[in-house]
């Protein structure tokens, strides 16, 4: 008989899965929003109800984008003002340490292309409110042990009854 077939892990599965019920249900309405928050961006404003409509009376569904222009200043803002880590010292004495520190996350933040991650988890933010970076270990040796990406919001399920901002109590 398999561990994972054994009465604990089947009660956990089980509850794991109920919880990831519960969000889906919860989510759909939120999650239907960003969707349409995505296709305004992309143009796509008009329902295909009243897009049918205009069609029956002969008009076109024009779309004057003003959405796009905005946010791609915000995006752009992003782009321009990127940074880099600089850690600094409590006292006096830290201060070799923490040159180390910054250039050991320069290394991480060079090695995983992190601004780029960062912006792309902004853009979905900015259009769709949410947007997430996956900071991890890898176990592979001959790869970077740290790694930073960006996950697409789609892919993503939270639980809503976390309170801090970091879901460290998700």
């Amino acid at each position: 008989r398999q561990v994972l077939d054994g009465p604990e892990v089947t009660r956990d599965l089980r509850r794991l899965m109920n919880w990831w019920y519960r969000e889906r249900t919860l989510q759909a309405e939120n999650r239907t929003e960003q969707m349409t928050d995505h296709k305004f961006y992309d143009g796509e404003q008009w329902t295909d109800e009243d897009e049918q409509t205009l069609k029956g009376r002969g008009q076109k569904a024009l779309v004057f984008n003003q959405i796009k222009p905005t946010l791609d200043w915000i995006l752009g803002t992003d782009k321009k003002t990127r940074i880099d880590y600089k850690i600094l010292p409590r006292r006096k004495e830290g201060g070799p340490n923490a040159e180390i520190k910054t250039k050991g996350m320069k290394y991480i933040s060079d090695v995983n292309k992190e601004p780029f991650q960062r912006s792309r988890a902004f853009e979905d933010t900015t259009k769709g409110g949410l947007g997430w970076l996956e900071v991890g270990c890898r176990m592979d040796p001959t790869d970077e042990k740290v790694f930073v990406r960006y996950e697409d919001w789609r892919n993503m399920w939270y639980d809503s009854l976390a309170t801090e901002l970091d879901c460290s109590d998700a």
